[in-house]
């Protein structure tokens, strides 16, 4: 086609017809450039920082930035026992949890939850239907055989 001018509907059906995907790998293509350009929007977990010993501090602080504090999390002899009698005076909280065998990802209302389950499930637990001994069943003893108003 060297020097010919030609209509360029004829060159689009000629190259349709000699590659007949190309419309579909194109948008393939732009399909997934537009998928690239979502993912680099996204929120990406954090990724490891470096941290070789006492983590959980590092995620709880900022001394990580501090060269001061390097070592607190690069040697293992500044390594933090939690299973130790000191951390658990420093740490009440934690240590209870560790006790009673809590995750750390339930809120009070699942483990509320969870204890009723588990007294319901035993058979020792009140029944809705079961009236208590406080409630009242119905009966009026108070009137001898008088309708009741309500009015006094």
């Amino acid at each position: 086609m060297h020097g010919y001018f030609l209509s360029l509907k004829l060159y689009d059906a000629a190259r349709i017809i000699a590659n007949p995907f190309v419309y579909d790998d194109h948008r393939e293509k732009l399909a997934k450039e537009k998928m690239e350009k979502m993912a680099e929007t996204r929120i990406r977990a954090k990724k490891d920082s470096g941290v070789k010993v006492n983590k959980k501090l590092a995620e709880k602080t900022s001394l990580r930035a501090d060269p001061r504090f390097s070592r607190l999390f690069d040697d293992p002899d500044f390594a933090i026992d939690e299973n130790s009698r000191e951390f658990a005076l420093l740490n009440p909280s934690v240590h209870a949890q560790k006790l009673n065998g809590k995750s750390k990802g339930k809120t009070v209302v699942e483990e509320e939850e969870e204890e009723s389950d588990k007294l319901s499930s035993d058979g020792l637990g009140r029944e809705e239907s079961e009236p208590s001994s406080g409630e009242d069943d119905g009966s009026d003893s108070s009137d001898a055989g008088g309708a009741s108003t309500g009015f006094f």
